[in-house]
């Protein structure tokens, strides 16, 4: 069976793939944005092994004449900082769209952002001199090509935000998980402050300051959490979504609620009708702005591999607790022997995230990541699983590295593409 791509196709790619060195997935994803959107993964490893480039290793090697490998992130020094604008969506009360501008490391993929509410040269400016300001690295070189890990995470477009503030919080909230919480496979398992205080270890003549409790590192109570002035029903629910994670339905009390929402029951009552409608809307609102956090990262990979995998390492980053958040999954440790509306409303929760997976699987056999034979409903379900699993054993004590450990061997069971 051949590929789809054409003789000149062909010839464009084999350059890609000698020039810049590209893994499979990163190839596999430009062919189909620029070059074919028709070509399957194993069409295109068929014209990899037939020009004699399939192995990057023995390119790599070819090029710089002796053993080598190729150039990621991580053989960088830190002080390569990115530079990326995003637009955001507009919210309700707002006349413009904002600007999201973030800067990453090159090496750490330590992450900075700034909200503004136009790209000016005088927002440049700031922005660029808050980078400075923040950065704990001398900065080498300013680059704008990309710093897509972070800006084109779903968290923005598939979280509903009731405001812009709630947008901003959230936004700031991820960046504290990213920079603090997330280790990443390209960083051997560590978060990106984890690998900055790796790096002054082996180089301090890197750095120009130690301190990494400062804005947009410290772990500070978020803002969406905190207790407004007089009765916020948004920042109450918010309140009682964090009470009912760390206890559960069974095991929270009227007296915890009140006590954490600041309020009176009657006032509870009039506000939210019951503890159990209060509950359901707590889910709703952890599956809405909190599981986003974790869960964008399926769709923001090449691939569905990289996006099972960066699923996984996220959560053995945010599982075991984070910042105001309560350690396991709200979802998965809820209790099956509450009243039968709450049940109903949790297994929905459950069977999204099923739907999740399984979605992002369907869509890799169809472009030919995976064989057409697998057993669909049999890895969703395993997946799904290892992660619930892993929600469980954050709550029992598991350490972020002890569940990176589960991550690497899920990561094993993935099927082979045959051809």
């Amino acid at each position: 069976m051949g590929t789809t791509l054409t003789p000149g196709q062909e010839a464009v790619v084999v350059s890609l793939r000698t020039t810049l060195l590209l893994p499979t997935d990163d190839l596999l994803a430009i062919t189909r944005e620029f070059i074919n959107p028709a070509v399957s993964r194993a069409g295109l490893g068929r014209c990899l092994r037939r020009h004699g480039v399939s192995h990057l290793t023995d390119l790599v090697t070819q090029e710089s004449g002796g053993p080598a490998t190729k150039k990621t992130f991580k053989d960088y020094e830190p002080g390569f900082i990115h530079i990326d604008i995003k637009y955001l969506p507009q919210m309700p009360g707002e006349t413009a769209r904002r600007y999201l501008f973030v800067a990453i490391d090159r090496a750490t993929r330590w992450v900075f952002m700034e909200i503004y509410a136009d790209q000016s040269d005088a927002s440049s400016v700031d922005f660029l001199s808050k980078v400075k300001s923040a950065c704990p690295v001398n900065i080498v070189k300013l680059l704008t090509d990309n710093g897509s890990q972070f800006t084109d995470s779903e968290i923005v477009g598939q979280t509903r935000f009731a405001s812009a503030v709630e947008l901003e919080s959230t936004l700031r909230s991820y960046l504290q998980i990213y920079n603090n919480s997330i280790p990443q496979r390209a960083l051997n398992h560590m978060t990106p402050i984890q690998a900055l205080k790796d790096w002054q270890a082996k180089k301090p003549e890197l750095f120009v300051k130690s301190d990494y409790n400062q804005a947009n590192l410290e772990r500070k109570p978020m803002t969406a959490f905190g207790r407004p002035r007089g009765f916020d029903r948004d920042a109450a629910l918010n309140d009682a979504m964090l009470v009912f994670w760390r206890k559960g339905f069974l095991a929270t009390s009227m007296i915890d609620l009140c006590e954490a929402m600041d309020i009176r029951s009657p006032s509870l009552y009039a506000a939210f009708g019951s503890k159990e409608s209060l509950y359901i809307e707590a889910i709703e609102r952890y599956v809405s702005n909190v599981r986003p956090l974790v869960w964008g990262q399926l769709e923001v990979a090449l691939s569905a591999r990289a996006g099972i995998e960066a699923l996984l390492q996220a959560s053995s980053g945010m599982l075991p607790g984070v910042a105001d958040f309560p350690s396991g999954c709200m979802v998965t440790l809820a209790s099956e022997e509450c009243p039968g509306n709450i049940v109903e409303a949790v297994r929905r929760a459950r069977l999204d995230g099923l739907a999740l997976i399984r979605g992002r699987l369907e869509r890799a056999v169809a472009s030919g990541e995976l064989p057409k034979t697998t057993d669909l409903g049999r890895l969703s379900r395993f997946y799904l699983g290892v992660f619930q699993g892993m929600a469980i054993q954050a709550r029992d004590g598991a350490s972020p590295e002890e569940l990176a450990g589960l991550v690497d061997v899920a990561m094993a069971a993935w099927p082979v593409a045959m051809e």
